[in-house]
């Protein structure tokens, strides 16, 4: 699948299971290549009280 952001876009292998609830994505870390979440986050969008990252984009996801 194609997984876009404002930020980046990458292509990984889905599988579609009923452990994540729907319009949830979960990308584990470590991935090579250019599957690495990290593209989509920005992490100059900081939450105003922790400043802590946003690591949670909104996407858009789509078949390939």
């Amino acid at each position: 699948m194609n997984i876009e952001s404002v930020r980046g876009c990458m292509k990984i292998k889905a599988r579609i299971t009923d452990r994540v609830p729907p319009d949830v994505l979960s990308v584990p870390f470590g991935w090579g290549g250019d599957a690495k979440a990290n593209l989509l986050t920005d992490d100059m969008n900081r939450d105003p009280v922790s400043a802590f990252p946003s690591f949670k984009p909104l996407c858009r996801v789509t078949k390939i």
